[in-house]
């Protein structure tokens, strides 16, 4: 009776776990504190009574807690979110570029048909959707906590029904386990791990793993990690890729947007031709999925190739690796929660780097592809890195008006003028009745 009387009263009068705010970690709250001092009450009181953002779905898992919640900016479009452990690891809107480009990126550098992909957390399944806008013949999905193919279910609209999709097999299981028993090998692997600083996650991106995912792929595969390059330190994102590079013979950087890297590593050369990038382009899933990651053409995919391998091999200088027994990154991570270093990071990579142009393998003089009309085409679109990656490309078999134009005009849209005038003047003392020049000129 006692008892009985003890529970009633507990279930009457003691108020339960607020759902929206557990489904916050205040491990992610440091820098916030730091910038808004005492108002973090008043954001914190939001978030209980749901007035940030509505609470669509909550379960306990095994391994975790997963939370999806949806904003409702006035004005803008709403953003759906996923959360596991308080950590954002997926959304509807912020986060459709790297979940896009994770499956489109390395599937644009080998022909996808028939192809076997692995995707390494499922989160939003959007990645898993994205790859399925290819001709593939199977991709494994896995994932550590089932709950999140659940709530997963809220962003049908986006993944693209990934989970009805035969071709699709999801798999409940730690990554490195599933790895370390299968003998399976796949033509792509898609990894998107959590922060790299997170227990768990953490042994995802160590030298022990990369050689795990090396000798999961098929002769020719690729590997695409996802890399952050928030809540990490300069000297953290450098410790990753040089881990990487410790592993693969050729590693390539692809920008994101916002604050996100993509890597692009392989034991073969990673590049592709102008015909097989114009035939994925003509695939219309391709071409919309593209799309929606906000890349409108082809100029505009290969704008954000930030270095060729050889190139980033000589601007990431010597330095310790993450490897299972010094968990670097894992130790070193909270110490930066808050920084974001990608424009620094994408500034030493780029120094030195050939850029776009360095990916095509039939542009002249090795192919038949004359590079000067796709940099005039790129310039017009709007593409000025791509644009003077061709241009140069172009320029190193010999002079060419067009190139040299098409660097004016670069240089003149990012206000370099006197750049943009000496090209020019190098134009009209070989040939004075160049058109363009002319215009540019006057």
């Amino acid at each position: 009776g006692a008892a009985a009387a003890v529970i009633l009263i507990w279930v009457l009068f003691v108020p339960g776990w607020n759902r929206n705010l557990m489904s916050e970690s205040v491990a992610f709250w440091r820098a916030r504190i730091d910038s808004v001092g005492e108002k973090i009450w008043d954001e914190l009181e939001a978030y209980r009574s749901g007035e940030t953002a509505e609470l669509l779905f909550y379960k306990d898992g095994v391994t975790a807690t997963v939370a999806v919640k949806e904003e409702r900016p006035e004005g803008a479009a709403p953003n759906r979110y996923m959360t596991v452990d308080g950590k954002v690891d997926a959304s509807s809107l912020m986060d459709m570029p790297q979940q896009i480009l994770l499956a489109q990126l390395p599937l644009m550098t080998l022909d996808s048909t028939e192809a076997e992909v692995m995707v390494i957390g499922y989160a939003s399944g959007v990645t898993t959707g994205s790859i399925l806008t290819h001709p593939v013949r199977s991709v494994v999905a896995l994932e550590i906590e089932k709950v999140v193919m659940e709530a997963s279910r809220l962003f049908d609209r986006v993944n693209l029904n990934a989970l009805d999709d035969p071709r699709t097999q999801v798999i409940a299981d730690d990554a490195r386990a599933y790895l370390e028993r299968s003998d399976r090998r796949f033509d792509v692997i898609s990894s998107s791990p959590s922060s790299p600083w997170l227990s768990g996650p953490a042994k995802l991106v160590t030298r022990e793993s990369m050689v795990l995912l090396r000798d999961h792929l098929k002769e020719g595969g690729v590997l695409c990690q996802y890399v952050q390059a928030y809540d990490l330190d300069e000297a953290g994102v450098l410790t990753l890729l040089r881990t990487i590079q410790s592993v693969f013979s050729f590693v390539t950087v692809y920008d994101v947007s916002g604050a996100n890297i993509l890597v692009l590593a392989s034991d073969h050369p990673i590049e592709f031709t102008v015909t097989e990038l114009s035939e994925s382009w003509a695939r219309p899933e391709v071409r919309d999925d593209l799309r929606r990651a906000g890349m409108g053409s082809p100029c505009e995919f290969l704008e954000w190739f930030v270095a060729e391998p050889k190139a980033l091999a000589a601007a990431i200088p010597p330095g310790p690796l993450n490897t299972d027994d010094n968990a670097l990154l894992e130790y070193r991570g909270p110490q930066a929660a808050g920084l974001t270093v990608h424009g620094q990071v994408l500034g030493r990579l780029r120094e030195g780097a050939l850029g776009p142009a360095a990916f095509l393998s039939d542009l002249q003089p090795e192919g038949p592809v004359d590079p000067a009309p796709l940099a005039a085409s790129c310039l017009q679109e709007g593409a000025r890195r791509t644009a003077a990656s061709l241009a140069r490309k172009k320029l190193s078999t010999g002079p060419d008006p067009d190139s040299l134009w098409v660097l004016a005009e670069v240089a003149r849209g990012e206000n370099r003028r006197l750049q943009a005038m000496e090209h020019l003047e190098q134009v009209l003392e070989t040939w004075p009745a160049h058109p363009p020049s002319l215009i540019a000129r006057a």
